[in-house]
């Protein structure tokens, strides 16, 4: 599923690229979207890339603290940045 709305996002970026050759491009995806080769391909042509990884309250801390490790690596290098650590999380209940 995934691989067929990602040849629409494909499609996207060409028909955009004819239309506005100068525009931005940004795409952003929640988890259940992103794979570890689409920051690559953003990367290759040209989209500038946010990945939401997890909305769960207890790790929002753990996502702002590596977006300021990125960016005071970027203010040290000037290159861009890419920091990947595993979270572990498992429900109490599927329960509602």
């Amino acid at each position: 599923m995934v691989r067929r709305a990602w040849a629409i996002v494909v499609l996207f970026v060409k028909l955009f690229r004819k239309a506005w050759r100068k525009a931005s491009i940004i795409f952003r995806t929640g988890s259940g979207f992103s794979r570890r080769w689409m920051p690559p391909w953003c990367d290759r042509h040209g989209i500038y890339s946010n990945y939401m990884t997890c909305e769960k309250q207890p790790y929002k801390a753990d996502g702002a603290a590596a977006v300021g490790r990125a960016s005071k690596q970027h203010e040290y290098t000037g290159k861009k940045q890419r920091l990947f650590w595993d979270i572990w999380y498992s429900a109490l209940t599927w329960d509602r």
